[in-house]
Formats: C-alpha cells, sequence, structure tokens
C-alpha cells in the first residue's frame, strides 16, 4: 500500500498537484490548527474533521475555474474511496504535538508500506517534524514538489521521485 502523509494549509495547489502525480491509495491530511473549525453545542466546542477536505474542496473549485490551472479533483477520482482519506489537527507552533501525532498515524501502517510525507506545504515546525520522522523510519520517504521543475523529488537527496 502506498500513504502519503500532506501538510494541508491555505495553499492547495501544491498538496493537489502531489496527490495527483503520486496516486497514493491513502491520503492523510494533516492540518494545522486554523482548519479546525468548532461550533459551540451545549457549552462545548465540537470539532468538525471533515472541514479540512471541504477547505480543500474550496481551492480545487477555485483552481478549476482557471484553465491554466486546471486541476481534476484527485479525491473524488474514483480509485480513492473517502474512506482512504484521514484527516488529523495539530498545533502549528507544537513540534511535539505534531511529531507525536505523525507517529501515531505511523503505528498503524506496515513496515512493507512505502509512505511518503510531503515536505511542500504546512507550517515550518510541520516540515521539521515530518523530516525529523521520516528519517527514524525505514519505509518513509520525505518528499518535495519542485513545481519549477515539474518533477516531485526525494527530500534527502534531490532525486527525482516522479
Amino acid at each position: 500500500m502506498t500513504v502519503q502523509i500532506d501538510f494541508f494549509d491555505r495553499s492547495a495547489t501544491k498538496t493537489l498537484i502531489s496527490i495527483k502525480t503520486m496516486q497514493p491509495d491513502r491520503i492523510v491530511l494533516l492540518a494545522s490548527g486554523f482548519h479546525k473549525k468548532t461550533v459551540a453545542k451545549n457549552g462545548r466546542e465540537i470539532v468538525r474533521p471533515d472541514d479540512a477536505l471541504a477547505d480543500m474542496e474550496h481551492a480545487i473549485n477555485c483552481l478549476g475555474r482557471s484553465e491554466e490551472h486546471h486541476l481534476e479533483n484527485p479525491l473524488k477520482s474514483n480509485e480513492l474511496e473517502q474512506d482512504n482519506i484521514e484527516t488529523a489537527f495539530v498545533d502549528p507552533d507544537s513540534i511535539m504535538e505534531i511529531k507525536t501525532e505523525l507517529d501515531r498515524i505511523l503505528e498503524r501502517y506496515d513496515a512493507s508500506d512505502d509512505i511518503f510525507i510531503d515536505l511542500t506545504g504546512g507550517a515550518e515546525l510541520m516540515i521539521t517534524a515530518g523530516y525529523a520522522v521520516a528519517q527514524e523510519h525505514d519505509n518513509v520517504i520525505p518528499i518535495y514538489t519542485d513545481v519549477q521543475k515539474g518533477f516531485i523529488v526525494n527530500a534527502c537527496d534531490g532525486t527525482p521521485i516522479t
């Protein structure tokens, strides 16, 4: 199985390009705090985890209005079921929380799975934690979308992945 962990932020273009190019079996969107939308219910805050996907949908719709930036929604493709998309939320200012969440995510997969952590988007500490976690696991490859050159590279050695 191929798993791709993406740090989702307000600039979704590179995330979408990476997902479309890599075509993973499973996507984990790790969103920073501004995606955690809450509603008050009986004095309690309720997290609505589908809001990160709604924000991604909005970004895709905006991109789709321009032919030069048209990008098919990779989250709605026939090959990738909604059950294969997970969202998680972290405080973008807490490197320990980010690392703990990444470790929690990785615990669910086998050593034989190919796991990519996309370091293209997200807050600085998310990228730092992603790289650190990738160094601790043999089956995790940190990647970066080089839009200028038109391909995705291994963030450790710069070799093209696609």
